[in-house]
């Protein structure tokens, strides 16, 4: 079913005009003394995908200056932060910085350095060396000043809108899915299989969609207190979950789904985990149910021929590839790999398309090797070693404490890690930009002192 064109333009407004004032209400509901900050960081987290689309940029021309809405409220911040600082008379006690903003800082600046070296011996293309740069920067800016404007009404207010998105992308996603393809879609089309196309909700594609789901389960779990409607939300969740068709989601959704038994029922685990097998049980019988089961026996187009098509013999091509080009620029990477002639004829030996080779699509499909063979093994460590400190730091305190906030934060990371080990982007995607959100969040409780005693999980 298709509607006229400017039909999805009034869903797309009315989305954005819903979300807003959803945000409206949580801001004046919470009463924070910053409001305007709170309300800019809320809209923002509502609206961080859709506003580097290309249906917002038509609607609001000066997006396309900042190229994504994420520098657009980091100059926000940095404004109000300038301004609260100069009117600040006494300086408050600094508390010290977290190990893992440490090494994420040291990744950071490195990497803009590296950028810079790679820029000027010509390894960059100017556009490419501005996008990159001004990517890094706004990242640095994010963690920074978020952190810094954390406080217990913008945590219970994120709580509210991550629920709140949840809700709206699983609700555009069956649409997607089932009725519409186009409804409120804001990017290219995915084939899940036969006429189907892999949901996206309100995000630009698959990837931002189910890792926010993903959270979305959890914050639900934490959260509401109804157990029919707590019960219903994470069904409708994990439902579309499945529904992206991405086996690197499912394995990333398992692994969180797992550690979380694990750290919390431990002592329970068999009882939990029948728990659980039952729970998917019932959830693949909803799914089967409602698939046409013509499409997902026909040879070729089924749901079966693309869960279990072969996209891994090609990777391992990718990566024999690059692990023997690394050590070729050990220490600074390769910059890019566009205008690169090791990963032009690497691909090409790959028997890949000109695109692909040329670095217009595709890519290394693992976010580690990416890393290393970008930028080289130095700024690897450090990018690697950060989101392992991360890790170690959340659940140690999430044994610890037993606290949602870190058991949230966390998740979205490593959801984020552990599907990145089949594709790659970190920074350049906006599921990379979040982890510095969800990291700032958590180095914003340290450094403001914020008492969370009211997240915690009871027993």
């Amino acid at each position: 079913m298709l509607l006229p064109k400017y039909y999805y333009t009034v869903f797309y407004i009315t989305y954005l005009v819903v979300a807003i004032l959803f945000v409206l209400y949580v801001v004046l509901k919470e009463k924070p003394k910053h409001k305007i900050i709170n309300f800019s960081i809320l809209v923002w987290l509502v609206s961080f995908e859709s506003l580097n689309s290309s249906i917002a940029w038509g609607l609001f021309p000066v997006l396309w200056k900042f190229r994504r809405g994420t520098l657009l409220l980091a100059m926000i911040l940095l404004i109000l932060f300038t301004l609260s600082s100069l009117s600040r008379r006494q300086k408050s006690d600094k508390v010290p910085m977290l190990i893992y903003e440490k090494h994420l800082y040291a990744y950071l600046i490195i990497s803009i350095f590296i950028l810079y070296l790679h820029s000027y011996v010509g390894n960059l293309l100017e556009e490419r060396f501005a996008y990159f740069s001004r990517v890094y920067f706004t990242a640095f800016l994010i963690n920074t000043l978020i952190k810094r404007f954390m406080t217990i009404e913008l945590i219970r207010s994120i709580f509210k809108v991550i629920i709140f998105i949840g809700i709206c992308t699983s609700i555009a996603g069956i649409i997607q899915f089932y009725l519409d393809s186009n409804f409120l879609r804001i990017s290219n089309l995915n084939v899940a299989y036969g006429s189907h196309f892999r949901s996206s909700g309100v995000f630009l594609n698959p990837i931002g969609h189910g890792l926010f789901l993903i959270i979305s389960v959890f914050t639900v779990a934490y959260t509401i207190k109804d157990n029919k409607l707590k019960f219903l939300l994470i069904f409708l969740f994990s439902f579309n979950i499945v529904l992206i068709f991405s086996r690197g989601m499912w394995l990333a959704f398992l692994g969180v789904v797992l550690l979380h038994l694990f750290i919390l029922y431990r002592k329970k685990y068999k009882n939990y985990m029948k728990l659980v097998f039952s729970f998917v049980l019932i959830l693949l019988s909803f799914m089967l149910t409602s698939i046409n089961i013509q499409e997902i026996i026909s040879s070729g187009e089924g749901a079966s021929a693309r869960v279990f098509e072969d996209t891994v013999t090609v990777r391992f091509g990718y990566y024999g590839f690059i692990i023997k080009s690394i050590p070729k620029s050990l220490f600074l990477g390769f910059g890019d790999i566009q205008n690169n002639s090791t990963y032009f004829n690497g691909m090409v030996e790959l028997n890949q398309g000109l695109t692909w080779a040329l670095g217009k699509e595709g890519g290394i499909h693992n976010i580690i090797l990416e890393e290393a063979f970008l930028r080289g093994i130095i700024a690897m460590f450090f990018f690697l070693s950060f989101f392992i400190l991360f890790f170690k730091y959340n659940i140690n305190r999430s044994i610890k404490d037993r606290n949602s906030l870190f058991f949230i934060s966390n998740y979205y990371l490593m959801s984020f890690l552990l599907y990145e080990q089949t594709v790659s982007g970190f920074l350049t995607s906006n599921s990379g930009i979040m982890t510095m959100f969800f990291a700032s969040l958590v180095s914003g409780v340290n450094c403001n002192k914020i008492d969370i005693k009211e997240f915690e999980i009871s027993s």
